[in-house]
């Protein structure tokens, strides 16, 4: 579970336009429901600052994000062309020179979404995510007896980790969080990531301790603690134990697909098989029956009547020849 980026009613592209060098302070303390998939920014200024933009709140939060630049003539005297913009995107992974350029923007240049919105998580290049965590949740999360941690959740971060190029510090309970680091992926092991992981060689070395809270995660008077707190707060990145999904929590975290699902109910004793005798009777319910019975009835007094009118018979044989029928 990590800090939603979803707590709006935008899903689409939010579309910005700066017409000076001033920071407008939506970027930085972004309303509520401005939270959206993705941001393109429009500046008209002369002095454009992509970087500084691109590294406002607004734009760090969001997964997909560019910033146009109004290309200024050179020669202000010179004749008047149609209106050019640079577009930039921000690589929060680079070691260096995260502000990326991604060419002059035409039609042709930008067909797509995806030449203008380019993925900026394929690879986290050696980064480490601080991942909150408590070793005392078997079977997600748990420490083994050797002293080093299994769990479903451990060896999914492990494929990613392999998989996104990343490593991430845990943290157990009451001791001191311990650093994976994650061997660089190769081609040939990108097929089959669960069997990768099963064979990934783990190297752990104590880092500078951290206090866990006590509590799992919940909101205390509109502040989240625990290890959900952790993650409110920017000290971790995600967590990754069992969490019940909430309305409180779906509102500030996003959560993975769900891999477990626990379910709740009532159990009875099985009833006692029926008598044999039922075995015909019990298949039909008493409407069917009923009308089965109401037909003979009728049938035999039709019968009984028409013997009776046309023969000539007495009652009694009236009903002899009723039932012999």
């Amino acid at each position: 579970m990590r800090l939603s980026r979803r707590r709006s009613h935008l899903s689409e592209v939010l579309v910005g336009v700066m017409g000076g060098t001033r920071m407008p302070w939506m970027l930085n303390s972004p309303p509520r429901p401005w939270s959206s998939s993705a941001v393109l920014m429009l500046s008209l200024s002369d002095e454009c600052h992509a970087a500084a933009i691109l590294q406002t709140r607004l734009l760090q939060q969001t997964p997909s994000v560019a910033v146009m630049c109004l290309e200024r003539p050179r020669d202000p005297r010179a004749p008047q062309r149609p209106l050019s913009f640079h577009v930039f995107t921000w690589q929060p992974f680079l070691s260096a020179a995260k502000l990326v350029p991604l060419g002059r923007w035409s039609a042709a240049a930008f067909p797509d979404w995806t030449a203008l919105f380019p993925d900026r998580f394929v690879s986290l290049r050696g980064a480490t995510l601080h991942v909150a965590s408590d070793d005392g949740d078997m079977p997600f999360f748990f420490r083994k007896p050797d002293g080093t941690f299994d769990g479903t959740s451990k060896r999914m971060m492990d494929a990613l980790g392999e998989w996104m190029d990343f490593s991430f510090t845990l943290t157990p309970q009451n001791t001191h969080p311990w650093r994976y680091a994650t061997p660089k992926p190769k081609s040939d092991q990108r097929e089959s990531l669960t069997q990768s992981a099963r064979n990934l060689t783990l190297t752990a070395r104590n880092i500078n301790p951290l206090v866990l809270a006590e509590k799992w995660g919940e909101k205390v008077n509109g502040t989240w603690v625990g290890m959900l707190g952790d993650v409110w707060r920017g000290d971790k990145d995600l967590a990754i134990n069992y969490f019940s999904v909430t309305l409180e929590r779906v509102e500030d975290f996003d959560y993975s697909v769900s891999h477990y699902n626990e379910g709740f109910g009532f159990s009875i004793m099985i009833p006692p098989p029926l008598p044999r005798w039922l075995n015909l009777i019990y298949p039909f319910s008493l409407l069917v029956w009923a009308a089965v019975g109401g037909s003979l009835l009728v049938t035999a007094a039709t019968l009984y009547a028409l013997s009776y009118a046309r023969q000539h018979l007495s009652p009694f044989q009236s009903f002899i020849f009723t039932v012999q029928v």
